[in-house]
Formats: structure tokens, C-alpha cells, sequence
């Protein structure tokens, strides 16, 4: 699935290397982090070799220290990769009845235009999941509190323009909340 490898392209664009002192931080909840520890390890040394140190909180989460200037580059990217997961999910044949996505600036909004009957009958509906993570890991590297991040897919008729459903992440990830 070309959304999941976007998904998993994610973290690696964020190694890029930069010099000066490191002064933003962003903290990635324990729902979107690793959880196996050696998996953690094995990316805190990658990261650690371009100048981004990772901490491993207490609660699971993890807390990256980095300069001014990385964190600008990261930001470039990631908007990057959520548009090129908005223009796959919307070309091609792995989603068919997905016709248009759009966004706001901070990819906290999103309006995913389907052909409805196609959409309820297919497995469509798990790109869902790869375009609202993307969007949640954007707003937290842009500054969003764990408190405040999150994304919004409104589902729009393709041939009525009426939104039949919205979903709020991270609260679909968790049906116990």
C-alpha cells in the first residue's frame, strides 16, 4: 500500500543534518511513538549521528531536541509527504473511490471527496488512517500541544457535495475514550 510506505518514509526525511544549538523540541505521544524498546534504541542512535537527540519519557512518548534550523527543514518535508499521500490516495487505482482530497495549511482539516457507495463498500476507508497520521505528526512537529493536536477527515458525497462524516483523530484511535 503506497500510503503505508509514505507512512513509514516519514520518520527517516526528518533525519536531516544541521549544526548550531538545539532549541525546539517536539514530543510524539506514546500512541503515535515506537514501543519496542529495542526498535527505540536502534532509532535514537540514527537520529542521534545527525544532531537530533531523542528522549524516552516515562509515559512512552518520546521528546526531540533539535536546532532551528533542522526543524525548519523537517517541516518543509513533512508538508511534502502529506501532499504527495493527498495526490497517491487520489491517483492511481488503490483507492478508487477516493476523487479529491483537500486541506488547510496546517493539515489539521481535511476534506476527502468520494464516490460514497464505492467508498462504504471497499477497503478505501483505510487510507484514512495513513492521511489523518500524517496530519498528526505535522501539527505535532509544528508546535501543536498533546493536548491540542488533532485531524479532522470530513467525508464529502462526490455527487451531492454533502459531508456524511467526520472523523476526529486521534479520538477514532481510541474507541475506549
Amino acid at each position: 500500500m503506497k500510503v503505508a510506505r509514505l507512512l513509514l518514509t516519514l520518520i527517516p526525511f526528518m533525519l536531516l543534518v544541521a549544526c548550531g544549538n538545539k532549541d525546539v523540541e517536539v514530543t510524539i505521544p506514546t500512541l503515535l511513538a515506537k514501543s519496542d524498546a529495542t526498535d527505540i534504541d536502534k532509532f535514537n542512535s540514527m537520529v542521534q549521528k545527525d544532531g537530533i537527540e531523542v528522549t524516552q519519557n516515562n509515559n512512552g512518548s518520546l521528546t526531540y531536541t533539535m536546532t532551528k534550523e533542522t526543524h525548519a527543514e523537517i517541516m518543509t518535508e513533512l508538508g511534502t509527504q502529506v501532499d504527495g499521500i493527498m495526490a497517491d490516495m487520489t491517483s492511481g487505482n488503490e483507492f478508487p473511490s477516493i476523487q479529491d482530497i483537500s486541506s488547510n495549511e496546517t493539515y489539521s482539516e481535511f476534506v476527502m471527496s468520494v464516490d460514497r457507495e464505492r467508498f462504504e463498500s471497499s477497503f478505501d476507508q483505510l487510507g484514512l488512517l495513513g492521511l489523518a497520521m500524517s496530519g498528526l505528526i505535522y501539527q505535532l512537529f509544528d508546535g501543536a500541544s498533546l493536548e491540542e493536536y488533532q485531524v479532522v477527515v470530513n467525508l464529502e458525497d462526490a455527487n451531492t457535495g454533502d459531508v456524511f462524516n467526520a472523523i476526529t483523530y486521534p479520538d477514532a484511535l481510541n474507541p475506549f475514550k
